[in-house]
């Protein structure tokens, strides 16, 4: 705003704009104008309206301009009208200002992993995933808390208890990765039955197609209903590289309800042969039980799109 405009806004709340340093709310106290020299506001500094951006090596965040309550003189193309009121402490705001930096970039995140994945389900439809050359590893580090192992995410931060991990993981071990599976005690079993002690700092890799909605649906799935699925891909010319997109509403139900023993629902799941489309319907009912093995009912219902059609049912338990 001009001078002018500046010398109205005398004793009311303005917005300082510090670019990558961040932006403040201020109280401009007074304008100063020397002849033929641009004008400067003299402000006191209320709070932060936006948090400063990352540094030049994107390791941290710049610091921030100015404490609570600082007093400067600065150039007036810096100023501008807030246009409302502003009633948060220092820190109250400084806070705000980066939850809504992380909600921005958790959402862009979202966005692009969103679009990432339909780029990959389309290479996948064209068999050329060959062409992703980012490498298909989430990377992990332990951390003890709380008398509890955690897995950090080492890109996004993001934790996950590694008790009661399904997921087959790759251990650091020197300059190699060794696949094993978590055995509880703050130890991991390999293939070859050996044992690997994990301690704090430990480096673990999991391959991302274990977070597949398909393949986690397999994993969940019984030897002898895997097979009867197999069988019915395979008299269609399918194989499970051929699934181009899964509904996995059985690990919804699982993770949104850990407890539950009672499981039904549906399943949608589409694949792809050359030009021919085919849909998936499975239908199964689970009843988990303590004292006895499970009840598994999967009924597999296979459409393409030019009208074949085809069942199988795999059950655990002979009828009554």
């Amino acid at each position: 705003m001009n001078r002018m405009e500046a010398t109205r806004h005398i004793g009311k709340i303005v917005s300082v704009d510090h670019g990558p340093g961040g932006k403040y709310a201020a109280r401009l106290h007074d304008v100063a104008a020397l002849p033929k020299k641009p004008w400067t506001g003299h402000i006191e500094v209320l709070g932060v309206l936006e948090a400063p951006v990352l540094d030049e090596q994107g390791a941290s965040l710049r610091p921030l301009v100015y404490e609570k309550n600082e007093k400067a003189e600065v150039p007036g193309r810096m100023i501008a009208p807030v246009g409302e009121t502003f009633d948060q402490s220092y820190s109250d705001s400084y806070s705000s200002a980066l939850k809504k930096m992380w909600d921005e970039a958790r959402e862009q995140s979202m966005e692009a992993e969103q679009w990432m994945n339909s780029v990959q389900r389309e290479l996948k439809q064209w068999r050329r995933e060959d062409v992703l050359e980012e490498q298909e590893y989430i990377y992990y580090v332990l951390r003890y808390k709380a008398k509890k192992m955690y897995l950090v995410d080492q890109r996004r931060g993001e934790e996950m208890l590694l008790e009661g991990c399904p997921f087959e993981f790759e251990v650091k071990k020197g300059q190699e990765w060794v696949r094993a599976v978590y055995a509880g005690r703050r130890s991991f079993r390999t293939h070859d039955e050996d044992i690997l002690q994990a301690s704090e700092g430990t480096e673990l890799r999991l391959a991302k197609d274990q977070f597949d909605p398909y393949q986690m649906l397999l994993r969940e799935l019984d030897e002898a209903s895997e097979k009867t699925l197999v069988h019915m891909l395979k008299q269609a010319g399918l194989s499970h590289d051929d699934c181009i997109y899964c509904h996995n509403s059985l690990l919804v139900q699982m993770l949104e309800n850990p407890g539950e023993s009672d499981l039904n629902g549906v399943n949608f799941i589409s694949f792809q042969e050359h030009t021919t489309q085919f849909m998936v319907q499975h239908h199964y009912r689970r009843k988990l039980h303590d004292d006895r093995a499970d009840e598994v009912f999967d009924r597999f219902e296979i459409t393409s799109d030019d009208g074949r059609r085809s069942i199988s049912v795999y059950s655990s338990h002979a009828p009554a």
